[in-house]
């Protein structure tokens, strides 16, 4: 496995194709059906394009996982424009998404080192946001030193759905 910081479309689109995918497997049962396709993200040039001008305008990391020339997962943080639960001088995951094929091979733990290091030391914490029924993603971040600090309602498409805030502390 090689993780590295994105610099194509293909990229982008590998991650996209990785998120739809998770979408689709991952998260059945767990949301309704309208829910994942509201969730599902465009995969033409366009929309890579204009995902990859957004990600060069914010503070942060994105980072990419591949194996055998295939991207696998990819994250997401930012230190800048986060979520009103961020704390501090702190920073967010935004999106951690390894595809359910290789699932609990250590790529999650692995891209969200790469993210916390690709962060500036200024940045005292991180937060992460996870759907409440999401048994294996709240197992992960908990796996990973991340600790449960409060819940809320976001809304996914049409829908609320219970969610909770984790959040670590980083040291330099």
């Amino acid at each position: 496995m090689n993780v590295r910081r994105q610099d194509t479309l293909d990229d982008f689109r590998g991650a996209r194709e990785v998120h739809n995918r998770t979408w689709r497997v991952g998260f059945r049962g767990m949301v309704s059906e309208a829910a994942i396709e509201s969730q599902l993200r465009p995969t033409d040039e366009d929309a890579l394009q204009s995902l990859r001008e957004e990600i060069a305008s914010e503070p942060g990391y994105y980072g990419v996982a591949e194996v055998d020339g295939s991207i696998v997962g990819f994250v997401r943080a930012r230190y800048g424009g986060t979520s009103e639960f961020v704390e501090g001088i702190g920073g967010e995951i935004v999106d951690l998404t390894v595809d359910p094929a290789h699932w609990r091979n250590g790529i999650g733990s692995t891209l969200l080192g790469a993210a916390i290091d690709g962060l500036p030391p200024m940045i005292d914490g991180i937060s992460a946001q996870v759907l409440a029924d999401n048994d294996r993603g709240r197992s992960f971040l908990e796996a990973n030193g991340l600790v449960h600090e409060e819940s809320q309602d976001a809304t996914i498409g049409d829908e609320s759905y219970s969610h909770v805030i984790y959040r670590v502390g980083l040291e330099e």
